[in-house]
């Protein structure tokens, strides 16, 4: 049964264009947001929400979720959900999600190795020496 479905989008998630799109061929009704601060300042922004799907940037807080009495799942397209007040969240019966996309993985396998690199060859201290 298609629903509501709000898009918290900050245009900077790979995976939120594939996700608009899969969830359109299902019926879904979308409203996206684009704007975190008009976001925020909204009265009841999530009101007749059935799903959140957010990115970074935003923030769901317990009050946004408590208007929303439809809602039942929230979910973040990275690896961390702290854009949701979670403790409100589960406390209330909402799942609470997130994606594990291969982007993201890859991503933070690689910053972990661009970090031990940059211990083993001393980085910060040879950006010193250069500079003198």
């Amino acid at each position: 049964m298609p629903g509501r479905i709000v898009a918290l989008d900050n245009g900077k998630a790979i995976s939120m264009p594939i996700a608009l799109r899969e969830l359109r061929k299902l019926n879904h009704e979308l409203v996206i947001h684009l704007d975190a601060a008009a976001f925020q300042a909204a009265a009841s922004p999530l009101r007749d929400a059935d799903a959140v799907i957010a990115t970074v940037g935003f923030k769901v807080t317990a009050r946004m979720l408590a208007d929303a009495p439809r809602l039942r799942v929230v979910a973040s397209t990275g690896i961390g959900v702290d854009i949701f007040d979670v403790d409100y969240a589960t406390k209330n019966g909402l799942v609470v999600a997130h994606s594990r996309a291969p982007e993201h993985v890859i991503g933070m396998a690689e910053a972990s190795i661009l970090l031990i690199l940059a211990c083993i060859h001393d980085l910060p201290g040879e950006i010193g020496r250069a500079h003198v």
